[in-house]
């Protein structure tokens, strides 16, 4: 790699050259360490907390702030803490709330530079408009820039240096609103909207709202899969038409009572409209992988259909539905995907083990 090259900057009367921290930072037990030391452990001593240790840090850190909206945030958090402590539970599977903590993990690891670089923008720009380092006049002097087109043209005509002070002492506290509004938008476009682009899948032009319920896509996706494949072989063995469904719809008339996902009477057992299709045997439709595909979208409010996503967003297609599963069966990694949605689980269907 080629050395970059010293270039002064028109304006500041400064070099660029190689970040040197001022000095050793001083910890509270007045130890010095180095200013990596100081960033290292911040990192060290979060990412070693469990996620509901984590949690309960922030709630106290809100509750001590007082306000309203800090407290509501607390006891929504407060809400999150509850339900990792009754995850595994509430799924009825070992290891769930564990394997969603490495997950989160992976993400914090993953996203931590982004935010840095991020952040180091944000400091910079606070530095110079609403940092109590810098001396007032050299901040009201930056502010300027953030006025309107029309209130700096109506400065810039002023010629008296005595009206001109009068009036910018008038608009100081105008400034500050502008300081803070400008701020508030910037960490909106550097933090915030990079954060919603990546968290969003589009398809046919269209935001996709399967994105947020690709985990339980995936979750009922395989708890079916080979479901549907003794099904469709019960359907065979019973000579098919009614007597085949009617042999389906009795060893699975009770498939998911007593779940915590079967919100609904009719998410108990296997739809009726979906046993229907077992009889085009050698049909797409009967295909055990494609019924089971749309029996999740089923169970999560979304429906299979001909309709465009972008007509209809309950509506999509099993291709865009096996998008959605495979692009978060790829987000995870394929151990992680195995261990956390094909472990083995407590299922019980009709008083048999799955």
């Amino acid at each position: 790699m080629k050395n970059a090259r010293k270039k002064k900057l028109s304006g500041d009367g400064l070099e660029r050259k190689s970040f040197q921290p001022s000095g050793d930072w001083e910890t509270k037990q007045g130890e010095s360490i180095s200013y990596a030391e100081v960033i290292w452990r911040n990192i060290d001593r979060f990412m070693s907390k469990t996620l509901g240790e984590r949690l309960q840090e922030l709630i106290e850190y809100l509750e001590n702030r007082g306000s309203t909206t800090d407290k509501k945030l607390a006891g929504q958090m407060r809400g999150m803490a509850a339900k990792i402590e009754t995850m595994d539970d509430a799924w009825e599977a070992d290891g769930v709330a564990s394997r969603m903590a490495k997950s989160v993990d992976w993400y914090i690891e993953e996203m931590l530079p982004r935010y840095i670089y991020s952040t180091l923008h944000q400091l910079g720009i606070e530095g110079l408009i609403a940092s109590s380092w810098l001396p007032q006049q050299y901040q009201e002097y930056m502010r300027l820039a953030l006025l309107p087109d029309e209130k700096k043209k109506q400065l810039d005509e002023i010629r008296s240096p005595i009206e001109r002070k009068r009036q910018l002492d008038k608009l100081k506290k105008e400034m500050l609103s502008f300081t803070d509004d400008f701020l508030t938008q910037l960490h909106s476009r550097l933090i915030d909207a990079p954060r919603k682009q990546r968290n969003q899948i589009k398809h046919g032009g269209s935001e996709s709202p399967l994105k947020e319920w690709a985990p339980m896509l995936c979750f009922h996706y395989e708890r079916l899969r080979p479901i549907w494949r003794d099904a469709k072989k019960v359907y065979k063995q019973h000579g098919g038409d009614k007597d085949g469904r009617k042999a389906v719809n009795l060893k699975y008339h009770d498939l998911g009572a007593g779940e915590p996902w079967a919100l609904k009477p009719e998410y108990i057992g296997l739809p009726e409209k979906l046993i229907d299709k077992l009889r085009y045997l050698k049909s797409e439709e009967s295909r055990p992988d494609n019924l089971a595909y749309e029996h999740a979208a089923y169970l999560c409010g979304f429906m299979v259909g001909n309709c465009r996503a972008r007509r209809n967003k309950q509506v999509y297609s099993i291709k865009q539905i096996k998008r959605v599963i495979s692009e978060h069966k790829k987000k995870l990694g394929p151990d992680y995907y195995k261990a956390l949605f094909k472990s083995e689980r407590r299922w019980t269907i009709s008083g048999d083990s799955q």
